[in-house]
């Protein structure tokens, strides 16, 4: 709960930029679903990363806990598949 407004942590508002951060790894997702490629993985990656350190996640410890699963989800595919590129 948050004391200043009795709210759930999930509730709250996040940033813009992290808002933003989690609309582009939506796009980098679904792009990935058609098109898989190390090179995408890894900026994938890159923004589960931003988003684990961004600082509005303290406000969310779900999606903290999400953020940390597809982080060791997307670096064992990165180094464990076989893409052709």
């Amino acid at each position: 709960m948050n004391k200043t407004n009795n709210k759930p942590a999930q509730y709250l508002q996040m940033s813009a930029e992290f808002t933003r951060l989690e609309d582009w790894l939506k796009v980098l997702t679904s792009t990935y679903s058609e098109h898989p490629s190390r090179s995408l993985a890894k900026v994938i990656l890159y923004y589960v990363n931003r988003l684990i350190k961004h600082e509005d996640i303290i406000q969310a410890p779900d999606k903290r806990c999400d953020y940390f699963c597809m982080h060791k989800y997307w670096l064992w595919l990165i180094e464990n598949t076989g893409y052709q590129e």
